[in-house]
């Protein structure tokens, strides 16, 4: 099989297993609970595609998440660009400072870094949404934003500690 063939192939997986994981709602309903068990998945996908296919495949995924979020009903429309810029950077981040680094450090230093700056975009964007940068409300609503988005910065960082041994386990099953 081909290289392309066999990234192409592994992307379909992972973004079939994305789709997967978002429906668990279904399952395990919308509470607390479920946002912080489905948003780890899928931002251990967003990871595992940077670092195991690549920038574009985890691009794929960046944006595919939050268009199936809208269609279901737990995103809004406004919000979208800013979940997919802060799922893209998340895995620009990854695909670019960890893939193919054999060191933890890094790893690990990408992965803070990456969860910290979705956190900040999605934070701001939901900010922008409800008021603008010379408002003088910005700040009330940035403090909102920051309460209602910090389970995005919570999430990446557990689905960053989760990535690891799931990207070992692929290593070595040659996948």
């Amino acid at each position: 099989m081909k290289n392309n063939t066999k990234t192409l192939v592994a992307t379909a997986v992972l973004v079939a297993l994305t789709l997967v994981f978002q429906n668990l709602r279904l399952l395990i309903g919308t509470s607390p609970v479920s946002t912080y068990i489905i948003g780890t998945l899928v931002n251990l996908c967003l990871i595992v595609a940077a670092m195991h296919l690549g920038l574009i495949p985890g691009i794929f995924v960046a944006i595919i998440t939050p268009v199936v979020a809208l269609m279901q009903g737990y995103a809004t429309a406004t919000m979208v660009p800013f979940i997919i810029l802060g799922n893209a950077v998340l895995v620009l981040l990854f695909a670019l400072f960890a893939r193919n680094k054999e060191s933890r450090v890094v790893y690990f230093f990408t992965g803070g870094i990456a969860s910290i700056v979705k956190f900040a975009i999605i934070t701001l964007g939901m900010t922008l949404m409800v008021t603008s940068l010379s408002s003088p409300s910005f700040m009330a609503g940035l403090a909102i934003a920051v309460q209602k988005q910090l389970q995005q910065l919570i999430t990446a960082a557990i689905a960053t500690l989760i990535a690891l041994p799931v990207l070992a386990g692929l290593k070595k099953a040659k996948v």
